[in-house]
């Protein structure tokens, strides 16, 4: 009689679970957004970055990743259709909503990262700027070699 509980339970837990073995929930959805996310291309927005750090220093850096934290980026349209065809309406939102969580931050450190390498690159050459200008040259004045007179120099 045990044995046979234990079997209806099991049958009954298999049966009941069915839906989460067919692949086609939200949890599912999300995983199969954030691999697809992780392999959108950002070398625009780290070469936006960049050239703003560089060219405008740690405002036009600010700027930059001020812009790329806006808005959510949404899958193209192929991918769209060839990893939703058939999918349930919660399977669609988790792929959504974990693509563009994974394509947005992403996106944000890669403009991040390379507008922090700009505004670097722009600081030392003004520091290395200021620095050669408040050093006297040597170089243009004529060489002068030392007076001795009665054995002291002067």
């Amino acid at each position: 009689m045990k044995k046979w509980i234990a079997l209806v339970t099991l049958a009954t837990l298999l049966v009941a679970s069915a839906p989460v073995f067919a692949g086609d929930t939200y949890n599912d959805g999300w995983l199969a957004g954030q691999m697809a996310g992780q392999s959108r291309g950002t070398f625009f927005a780290g070469l936006g970055g960049f050239a703003s750090g560089l060219l405008f220093g740690p405002v036009g850096g600010a700027v930059a990743i001020g812009i790329s934290a806006i808005g959510a980026p949404q899958p193209p349209v192929d991918l769209q259709m060839m990893s939703l065809e058939g999918k349930s309406p919660e399977y669609r939102q988790g792929f959504f909503q974990g693509y563009g969580k994974r394509a947005w931050s992403k996106k944000f450190w890669t403009t991040t990262t390379w507008a922090a390498v700009g505004t670097l690159i722009r600081l030392g050459a003004e520091v290395a700027k200021k620095k050669s200008s408040t050093t006297p040259t040597t170089s243009a004045l004529p060489a002068q070699a030392p007076v001795v007179s009665f054995g002291v120099r002067f």
